[in-house]
């Protein structure tokens, strides 16, 4: 949460905490996020590199996000391999977190609107959202179809009966609309 928040400095220190306790095992993940974040970019490569969530074959993907994060320009290029991957090695939706640091939107929606076409429920068994809460994910929350999206997944009557979360309000022609 830490990392969604943009607090980097909790998020490193909790992350080595869970590994040090054995809560979770040492993948690099947030450490590649906050090495991104400062511009450390030959860390971030070798960290993502070192990832074992991450298949062997999809590694140079992984190395060419950063890449793409660093440098706006290659960022049409490496979206375009990205989704050239193979399903079976890399199913699409596993690329969410990658593909909204990106930018890639339309192609986000694409897939998760047609996840949800295919099974109602695949939402809740095979998507990471999280990264949609941080930093990065700003766009996507505040495209329109994120309204959409949050009703369909049914979270938008658990908000209005717990609460919206920070940046996020009932829309008046929307569900929701989030800033």
């Amino acid at each position: 949460m830490y990392l969604m928040l943009g607090e980097d400095e909790q998020a490193l220190r909790f992350s080595r905490l869970a590994a040090d306790l054995g809560l979770s095992k040492k993948q690099g993940g947030i450490e590649s996020a906050v090495a991104m974040r400062r511009g450390q970019w030959d860390e971030a490569r070798r960290l993502i590199a070192a990832q074992e969530d991450i298949p062997p074959e999809v590694r140079p993907q992984a190395t060419r996000y950063v890449d793409a994060v660093e440098d706006p320009g290659l960022r049409s290029a490496v979206i375009a391999e990205m989704l050239a991957i193979d399903p079976k090695i890399m199913p699409p939706i596993g690329l969410i977190q990658p593909l909204l640091h990106l930018g890639a939107i339309d192609a986000v929606y694409e897939m998760i609107f047609a996840a949800l076409d295919e099974d109602p429920a695949s939402w809740v068994k095979r998507w990471d959202l999280n990264h949609a809460w941080g930093p990065e994910g700003e766009a996507f929350r505040k495209d329109p179809r994120f309204a959409e999206l949050a009703r369909r997944i049914g979270i938008v009557e658990y908000w209005k009966q717990y609460g919206f979360p920070d940046g996020c309000r009932a829309g008046d022609d929307t569900p929701i609309v989030c800033s």
